[in-house]
């Protein structure tokens, strides 16, 4: 319980960044992501694989960043996160990471249709890939996925 309300602390503070400064703090990722990949290392049954999640997840949303379909911003939000998903989701599953980011693209076009939106445009990302990852990792949690 504690990795989900440290989870959930993080994107609130991180979401309420990216909507009123369309930033999330450098400093904010790194509060987060050191304590927490400090913990999952300690805490996973193989810390390879696990610190392989992190990496892949880096090198994922870095991916994202170089193709302009994230900012910094996301990007580093969403490593931060990655780094927690195993710890809530109490395994460490390798397709948390597209997942995720499919998840999150939903919760945003949903929004944009509910809110009668254009698809395209510029929007705060942050609140979607926060609750698309944490909705992800319960998902795994919970057997569901």
């Amino acid at each position: 319980m504690l990795f989900e309300a440290n989870a959930l602390v993080y994107s609130l503070i991180a979401s309420w960044h990216d909507i009123s400064e369309k930033r999330v703090p450098n400093t904010l990722n790194a509060l987060y992501f050191f304590p927490t990949a400090g913990a999952g290392i300690m805490a996973a049954e193989d810390a390879a694989d696990y610190a392989g999640f992190v990496i892949i997840s880096l090198a994922f949303a870095y991916g994202l960043f170089l193709l302009r379909v994230w900012g910094g911003g996301d990007a580093k939000c969403f490593m931060a996160l990655c780094s927690g998903a195993p710890l809530i989701a109490e395994r460490t599953d390798w397709l948390m990471i597209p997942l995720s980011f499919v998840v999150a693209a939903f919760l945003l076009v949903a929004w944009r249709l509910l809110n009668q939106k254009p698809l395209k445009g510029a929007t705060g990302f942050v609140p979607f890939l926060c609750a698309g990852t944490l909705a992800t990792a319960a998902l795994f949690k919970s057997g569901i996925v």
